[in-house]
């Protein structure tokens, strides 16, 4: 128990270290390129970091196809590699004054950042989905400590409080694979690329509606947000993290429920669609609520899509790099189009008055769209799983009434869930396996763990435990 308490804390206090640090390298310079990196940072720096960071994805998903023992293993070393690479080549351009140079340290920086998410997420994976969600909104929370020392510092030290950040991530990576549990090596099924589109298309939807917005949003506004001082943007920044990580702590601890990624969007819409329609009756400075609006929705989906892909590795038992890379992927990805997006229609057009209209009802149709598809086919889908599920079990009895009070009771994943009940009707693994078509090592896998919770050691104990005597 102490060792899972440490690891936790440890965990924290490590993904806090490593968003501060994602900030402070993406956003940070790009707010003070003239005092830091001279005044072309944002091109030399801040763009190839964010294309190199967003691709990345993609490619470490696309090449767990091709090479999966190659993509799919702990990229730990190669974080350690590229964040030093671009440290070092960073100060360099600092003496130097050479652009390539600070160019090379961005891709670097970018490339290195994106082998520690997939480090994050494989930490999460060993750690379970429930102190996953726990780490995730305790490193939400902690991440504005640094980032507050940080404004305590002088420009010329910002290198260096950089550099801590990135040491004290890796370090926190290091030996949290050291405590307790051996690392899983195992590389999961790899799923047919169609397959996964035709499974996870309506999640893909909203995970690039939300990406794709979120810049284009955040132009809206960018005379008042320029305004604001660096405090202000900081605060701002920042506290995006803390309201996404309050908003999903509520939602998983203090409600239960499960928020996937179509649940999200679904309650995520009318907020940006309030924020959107208010943004033509309220003070200009007042519209610095709707760029916030939209980070916010872009934290949280950002969260989501990383227990999401966690849970997906988990319960199908499928390679996370395949699933973490397209899911995250697609978000950055977009998110980096809607910059591109932006900069195409020029500032001048965003900021006069029936541009931002136009701009606006854009978003709303969009989302409108994506969220008609997301509950047409789902309502559907749900029908025709329910017309399924009555084929296939029996009409609901005494074994379902007591099935479901122990699932309630200590907490069962959905596919736990569905082994757990077919079990108490006397189905055996390779029955099971058929039915939920899944394999019958990931069937045993989920009946293991259904077993060490119940204290049983039988399927037949498991009958004996749902028709005994309740009380």
């Amino acid at each position: 128990m102490q060792g899972n308490q440490a690891k936790t804390l440890l965990a924290g206090a490590g993904f806090a270290c490593f968003l501060a640090m994602n900030s402070f390298s993406l956003w940070g310079f790009t707010l003070l390129p003239q005092t830091t990196l001279g005044a072309e940072g944002v091109t030399w720096w801040s763009v190839p970091l964010a294309y190199s960071n967003a691709l990345a994805f993609l490619l470490f998903a696309l090449g767990a196809y091709k090479a999966p023992a190659l993509f799919s293993r702990n990229p730990l070393f190669a974080a350690v590699i590229l964040i030093a690479l671009a440290l070092i080549l960073l100060s360099g351009h600092l003496v130097l004054d050479a652009p390539l140079m600070l160019a090379v340290a961005g891709t670097c920086m970018g490339l290195g950042t994106t082998c520690c998410f997939f480090c994050w997420a494989r930490a999460f994976r060993e750690d379970g989905i429930t102190a996953a969600k726990f780490e995730i909104v305790l490193g939400s929370v902690l991440s504005a400590v640094p980032f507050l020392a940080f404004l305590t510092l002088d420009p010329s030290a910002l290198v260096f409080t950089l550099s801590l950040l990135a040491f004290c991530n890796l370090l926190a990576l290091f030996f949290r694979g050291r405590i307790d549990a051996p690392e899983d090596t195992s590389i999961g099924n790899i799923e047919p690329l169609r397959s996964v589109l035709s499974r996870s298309w309506k999640a893909f939807l909203c995970i690039g509606m939300i990406g794709l917005m979120a810049p284009v949003i955040a132009a809206l506004t960018q005379e008042p947000l320029d305004a604001a001082g660096f405090t202000q943007q900081a605060l701002m920044v920042h506290s995006e993290n803390i309201c996404a990580a309050a908003i999903l702590g509520i939602a998983w601890f203090g409600l239960k429920r499960k928020m996937d990624i179509s649940t999200s969007f679904t309650l995520l819409f009318p907020i940006l669609a309030t924020a959107l329609l208010l943004f033509s009756f309220i003070g200009e400075n007042a519209r610095i609520i709707v760029p916030y609006v939209g980070g916010v929705s872009f934290v949280v989906i950002s969260m989501v899509v990383t227990i999401e892909s966690v849970s997906d590795s988990i319960e199908r038992n499928t390679n996370l790099t395949v699933v973490y890379g397209l899911n995250a992927g697609l978000l950055y990805c977009a998110n980096q189009a809607g910059a591109v997006l932006t900069d195409i229609l020029g500032k001048n057009l965003l900021l006069e008055g029936t541009s931002i209209i136009g701009v606006m009802f854009a978003l709303l149709y969009g989302c409108s769209i994506v969220l008609f598809f997301i509950t047409r086919k789902s309502t559907h889908k749900n029908g025709a799983r329910d017309g399924a599920n009555q084929d296939e079990m029996p009409e609901i009895d005494t074994v379902d009434i007591a099935c479901r009070e122990l699932i309630e009771q200590h907490g069962f994943s959905e596919r736990q869930a569905e082994v757990l009940t077919y079990l108490a009707h006397g189905y055996d693994i390779p029955t099971i396996a058929k039915k939920l078509f899944l394999s019958e090592n990931t069937v045993r896998t989920h009946a293991k763990k259904v077993y060490a919770a119940l204290d049983v050691h039988s399927k037949q104990e498991i009958i004996e435990l749902v028709n005994a005597p309740r009380t």
